[in-house]
């Protein structure tokens, strides 16, 4: 159990390395950081969904609003109202994604 325990560190830390070490590409010759803003998430699912009470339950939990401004079609952009840091802002997205709903 202990071992599973270190190998589920090991890989949460490596994941989280990987997510670092993808903030940038090149341009030119040239390394371009990228930098993220976490004030906003995009999403793509269905306009049904959106309008559904399961959306609404998580979006008040996670603390979301639907940004309604330069709406795309399938792309949904959400305002996060409280984001601390890197590492929040990663686990609201990874909640996101466990819906399958969103892609």
């Amino acid at each position: 159990m202990n071992k599973n325990i270190h190998l589920l560190g090991l890989l949460f830390f490596f994941s989280f390395l990987s997510l670092n070490a993808q903030m940038f590409y090149y341009y030119r010759g040239e390394k371009i950081k990228l930098t993220v803003d976490r004030n906003f998430v995009h999403i793509i699912t269905d306009e049904d969904w959106i309008k559904s009470s399961n959306s609404k339950q998580l979006f008040q939990r996670l603390n979301i609003e639907l940004d309604t401004n330069n709406r795309v079609e399938g792309i949904v952009k959400l305002k996060l109202q409280s984001v601390s840091d890197n590492q929040e802002y990663l686990q609201i997205v990874e909640l996101l994604k466990q819906n399958e709903q969103i892609l």
